[in-house]
């Protein structure tokens, strides 16, 4: 009796330890609800927004997980003690101290312990949170014992991952749960108003978060579909398969596109012989990922074929005319290829390229749009704007917060979109888009093609912009500005007094310039970039976003990505700006979600070249490796990188020749791709307190899986 009682004992599931591990790997993900944090010390320097920041996402994450993490350690060590748990002993422990120890040496000896404990803003990725993702790797990886453990866990990860993809599609197709009352109700203290915007973010902060979370999660429910037995559940997890495969295509990230497809295919060259058996129901699935494929990219105008081949937009010739007595914009184009003194055109960019036949009537503070459609009436009013159809009747403007954009509330208007930004307005017909400046007084036609500024330089009071066509002198005279061309000949400027004080240029070369003042700052734009300055009584100041001035004229040394500084939406620069950083973390590092105190934000110019913004400030390294490097030394990234070696090269050896018979094959292999689609995204994405859990659960069940004994496995 006793005998069996103990067999029936062994065979029970511990819930006391599988529940936060449940917990962390599929909870967290799912955590949104609304904090307001003050900030203090450091913090405040590099942050946009006053003293407090709102945080939706990551502050309950984080705090979760260590919550969760301390229950964890309390039961694995009674477990432990009372012999119901048994340490596997793999040589994978080894880089996890040194990694584990680093991690907490550069916390402790890191100058601002304040970030280096709790994490930066936005991110609470500190030093507890670390820690807390090894220790409950380790749990993870010991913790589980049979065949039912190791089930519910990974059926809880597929549960959870359909329940992001399912907010990411619905965000996707235009209904946002968290801008509803429902999900305000949800995430909100009383009280408080948010509206989150964005793209394809479900409960993951951002969409190339959700491209991390989607390269595991596809390649690890692909081989649960390929490898199940026939019957409900294979129909099941071939469906959830197919809806990681939408969300993954939805959210648009192109590190996630990489990381899930190499994983994919690497399952497919690992199951080749039992996907052959199984010929049937895979085909099903894959004329499913095509049927998908083809709806998204055909709803979205090929913008999957675009963001997975990166081309550069087609140009578009469109005619216009003005009546404006002071900015022609004929006179504009004369610098522009294209241009034609007989017949006057201006090129601008378009993602299709088709030619469209817009026309553009200005008069003063009114303009007429005409094109295949029916005309449109906009009229400026300082800083509002109103429209009008062909009859005079005024059309309503509704937001679309998914797209960033506006819409006319009206079907015959439906190929209309508008973008309205400050006191700048971009009407788009189909394809063709233009884009103009407003100032109640006239409309002024901004051009988005123009070669942009290539380099900033200035000396106290005076500022000098230079482009391939001109340079632009600012001088600063006891706060008046003062505008001359590269020969010192002054441009006259007209200055509009809207709250904050807009200078319009009166010279052909400058027009496309935007020059505004409020109080002290000034901004000045052309095109896509912005630069920021403060005018101070000493002559102009760098500032960032926190409105911190930077007085530093250290330089700055940059290591490789010469010329490919763009690469990677800027990620180039960002690269080579993080690379010399190791040189001072070869051992220790400057502490966890230290990186933005670190990067030479100062570098000033660079960001207006390659950011487009010089007020932005860079917090991540937009890199797991360089992040890991930077933040917690070199010597914990070697670390990490030995531990995840070593277990994709065991299991390599191990399941290249396996016969998929028992479930820790099976479920092995499943984890073992999910590692690697997340470790290939880590080369253009960071670590974050959304997606993490996740990835340090699924290698703890992969490394468990691996290293132990597999006789008599039971059937899956």
């Amino acid at each position: 009796m006793a005998r069996k009682t103990e067999e029936r004992q062994a065979q029970a599931v511990n819930w006391y330890l599988l529940l936060p591990m449940i917990f962390f790997v599929a909870v967290i993900p799912l955590i949104v609800h609304t904090k307001v944090v003050p900030l203090e010390g450091i913090a405040s320097d590099f942050w946009n927004g006053g003293n407090i920041t709102t945080d939706l996402f990551s502050y309950y994450k984080s705090r979760f997980i260590i919550i969760c993490t301390i229950f964890s350690i309390l039961v694995f060590c009674i477990q432990y003690i009372t012999k119901r748990i048994f340490l596997i002993s793999p040589f994978l422990y080894v880089p996890m101290l040194v990694m584990g120890l680093f991690i907490i040496l550069s916390s402790l000896l890191a100058e601002h312990h304040d970030i280096a404990i709790f994490g930066f803003p936005d991110r609470y990725e500190g030093v507890l949170v670390l820690i807390s993702y090894l220790i409950m790797c380790f749990t993870i990886a010991n913790g589980l014992n049979l065949h039912k453990e190791y089930s519910i866990i990974f059926i809880s990860l597929v549960v959870s991952a359909s329940v992001v993809a399912v907010i990411g599609i619905l965000q996707y197709m235009g209904w946002d749960i968290f801008t509803s009352s429902i999900g305000q109700f949800i995430v909100q203290s009383p009280g408080q108003v948010h509206a989150a915007t964005g793209t394809v973010y479900s409960t993951l902060y951002n969409s190339n978060y959700v491209g991390s979370y989607m390269a595991m999660l596809l390649p690890l429910t692909f081989v649960l579909f390929v490898l199940s037995p026939k019957g409900y559940f294979k129909i099941v997890m071939g469906a959830v398969c197919v809806l990681m495969f939408t969300t993954l295509l939805s959210c648009y990230s192109r590190a996630g596109y990489l990381g899930g497809s190499i994983a994919l295919l690497i399952a497919v060259f690992i199951l080749k012989d039992l996907l052959k058996k199984e010929w049937k129901s895979v085909s099903a699935v894959f004329l499913s990922f095509l049927l998908v494929f083809l709806l998204i990219n055909v709803k979205d105008d090929g913008m999957v074929i675009d963001s997975i081949k990166s081309i550069i937009p087609d140009r578009e010739v469109i005619q216009v005319d003005t009546d404006h007595p002071k900015w022609n914009w004929h006179g504009r184009g004369e610098s522009l290829p294209g241009y034609d003194k007989d017949n006057p055109v201006l090129i601008y960019r378009n993602i299709e390229g088709i030619y469209k036949g817009i026309k553009i009537t200005i008069n003063d503070n009114k303009m007429l749009v005409t094109g295949e459609g029916l005309p449109l009436a906009v009229r400026a009013e300082g800083l509002g704007l109103q429209f009008f159809d062909q009859d005079g009747n005024i059309l309503n403007i509704v937001e679309d917060k998914r797209n960033k954009n506006y819409y006319i509330d009206d079907p015959r208007y439906e190929k209309y979109k508008l973008f309205i930004d400050e006191n700048r307005l971009g009407i788009q017909y189909d394809s063709v888009r233009l884009n103009f400046l407003f100032l109640g007084e006239f409309f002024l036609p901004i051009d988005e093609t123009t070669p942009p500024v290539e380099d900033i330089n200035f000396n106290k009071n005076k500022l000098v912009l230079y482009s391939k066509e001109q340079e632009l002198h600012v001088i600063l005279d006891e706060k008046e500005l003062i505008f001359t061309d590269g020969d010192y000949h002054t441009i006259l400027y007209e200055k509009y007094p809207f709250g904050i004080d807009y200078y319009v240029l009166n010279d052909e070369r400058f027009i496309d310039y935007e020059v505004s003042v409020h109080k002290d700052m000034m901004q000045i734009k052309k095109g896509n970039k912005k630069l920021v300055l403060l005018m101070t009584d000493d002559g102009f100041k760098y500032i960032n976003a926190a409105g911190k001035v930077y007085d530093d004229s250290r330089p700055v040394e940059a290591i490789g990505f010469k010329g490919f500084e763009r690469a990677g939406s800027s990620r180039g620069y960002i690269w080579s700006r993080t690379i010399p950083l190791l040189k001072d973390t070869l051992i220790i590092g400057h502490g966890p979600d230290t990186f933005p105190i670190y990067f030479p934000q100062h570098e000033m110019e660079a960001k207006f070249r390659y950011l487009y913004n010089t007020s932005m400030i860079v917090d991540k390294p937009h890199n797991l490796y360089l992040q890991m490097g930077v933040n917690t030394g070199v010597i914990s990234l070697i670390a990490f990188i030995t531990l995840v070696f070593v277990y994709l090269y065991s299991g390599l050896k191990r399941y290249i020749i396996a016969n998929y018979e028992g479930y820790q094959d099976v479920y092995g292999l499943a984890a073992w791709l999910a590692v690697i689609g997340y470790l290939i995204t880590g080369f253009f994405n960071d670590s974050l307190v959304s997606v993490a859990p996740v990835f340090w659960g699924i290698l703890g069940l992969g490394i468990g899986l691996l290293y132990r004994n597999q006789d008599n496995q039971k059937k899956v």
